[in-house]
């Protein structure tokens, strides 16, 4: 999504080993790219797509916010540092 420049809505689950996800979840929203939601309801969840929709202005900062946080190179990356500690 980071490459692509497309802002998120970001529901992390709670039960998560020591709390990765929202701790990952907590960057993208520092990082003005993301919403988290933690308490997940339909009326949250209509709330920040109806605020989001209608602010293109907001979403468009969001997509460049993303495109930073974005690392193209991290597949190749990871591949080139599995195949060291083979």
């Amino acid at each position: 999504l980071a490459v692509c420049g497309i802002p998120e809505i970001l529901i992390p689950y709670p039960y998560a080993a020591e709390n990765h996800q929202q701790a990952n979840a907590e960057k993208y929203a520092q990082a003005k790219a993301a919403v988290i939601i933690n308490s997940l309801s339909p009326q949250a969840l209509e709330s920040i797509i109806r605020t989001l929709y209608f602010d293109r202005e907001k979403l468009g900062v969001m997509a460049q916010n993303m495109r930073k946080l974005a690392k193209p190179e991290a597949c190749e990356e990871i591949w080139k540092r599995s195949k060291k500690a083979i």
